[in-house]
């Protein structure tokens, strides 16, 4: 079923020049005969024999590659050391070099490091299991161990997949967009009488529910019972919809007075911006960072309106970060963000979880 699965994503994804294979780690659930983890020496829940295993996990990889073949020019493979295959994580990438040694256009990285860069063009991208450095701190590994490649590149992309919780699926620091990835696959038996919570696990799972392929059909959606505005969902047009980006729920008012403040700015005399006129020539990102500061500390200071403007300072804040993100997009950013060296760490040691809690005065 995972095989199928796999070559189903593969064929539907875009054909390119160079496809990626990445192993997020723990290809296998257990690294020998006793199933039982290495380190703490954990039960694990085992359907066969290691041999048998090893052998089902070889074969998977190869019609992984094989389907990537099909749809790619070349192709990279990594599989990620994690921390239940130490042995299999060596002995698998080295399986695959020697199936695909006449192969030009497969290449395989035996590396058995923990982490894994690879540079195209501007983009950088960098993965690891997750279980020895968090996603958290991979943004800093990548610019202080791949100094050169962070330097040549605009786009930077950094994958996890160590799971336990969802309290961290996506985020975007220090100019890395950062994915953590849960595996396609059941829960095993044992979990259940170690009290794990369980947790749905599905590639898509960080998705919103109307943008998950096949996860569920329209009549149980989430959204079809929560509106209650009549929205039949047997329709087929409704059922096409719902599928789609929900771009209805953006507050009205906030794309009015966006227009507002974006028309006088692009129309007015007295400051003749232009229209799109970041978009014309390179803009810092500091220089609409600290616009953004301005509205929101006036704002916070009890000042609803722009004096200049008449407009909200919060619509004005608004259009500071849909000219950040647009000019980012565009090509046109110039990146000059003054970011504090260590300030990550710093904010997720006060998480907020593990703050004490404050009680306001009694009145």
């Amino acid at each position: 079923m995972i095989g199928r699965a796999v070559e189903n994503v593969v064929e539907r994804s875009a054909a390119s020049g160079l496809g990626v294979v990445l192993g997020g780690g723990d290809l296998m659930r257990t690294d020998n005969q006793d199933n039982r983890t290495a380190k703490s020496g954990n039960q694990l829940d085992v359907d066969g024999r290691y041999d048998k295993v090893f052998e089902v996990a070889a074969r998977m990889t190869v019609r992984t590659v094989d389907a990537m073949l099909r749809r790619h020019e070349r192709v990279l493979v990594r599989i990620l050391k994690g921390n239940h295959d130490h042995h299999c994580s060596v002995a698998i990438p080295h399986h695959l070099k020697a199936w695909y040694r006449n192969e030009p256009h497969v290449e395989v990285d035996i590396d058995p490091g923990l982490f894994w860069y690879h540079r195209f063009g501007k983009v950088m991208l960098a993965a690891s299991r997750g279980h020895e450095t968090k996603l958290q701190d991979l943004p800093n590994v990548m610019a202080a161990r791949r100094a050169e490649d962070w330097g040549l590149t605009r786009f930077r992309y950094a994958h996890g997949f160590h799971i336990h919780h969802k309290r961290l699926l996506g985020f975007e620091a220090s100019g890395v967009v950062a994915e953590s990835h849960q595996a396609p696959v059941a829960q095993d038996s044992l979990a259940p009488r170690r009290r794990v919570p369980v947790r749905p696990l599905a590639p898509d799972h960080h998705l919103p529910p109307r943008l998950r392929g096949g996860v569920a059909g329209p009549r149980g959606h989430p959204r079809c019972a929560a509106r209650g505005d009549g929205m039949n969902a047997e329709n087929p047009k409704t059922a096409a919809g719902l599928r789609k980006l929900p771009l209805d729920l953006i507050p009205p008012i906030a794309l009015v007075e966006m227009a507002a403040v974006l028309g006088l700015g692009a129309d007015c005399p007295a400051k003749a911006y232009g229209r799109w006129n970041w978009r014309g020539a390179p803009v810092e990102a500091e220089t609409y960072v600290a616009a953004l500061e301005r509205h929101m500390l006036r704002w916070r200071a009890g000042e609803e309106i722009d004096g200049q403007t008449g407009v909200s300072h919060l619509a004005s804040a608004m259009c500071c970060l849909a000219i950040l993100r647009d000019a980012q997009e565009a090509g046109t950013l110039i990146d000059n963000r003054r970011g504090s060296p260590g300030v990550l760490a710093v904010m997720d040691r006060y998480d907020a979880s593990s703050m004490p809690v404050v009680r306001p005065p009694a009145a």
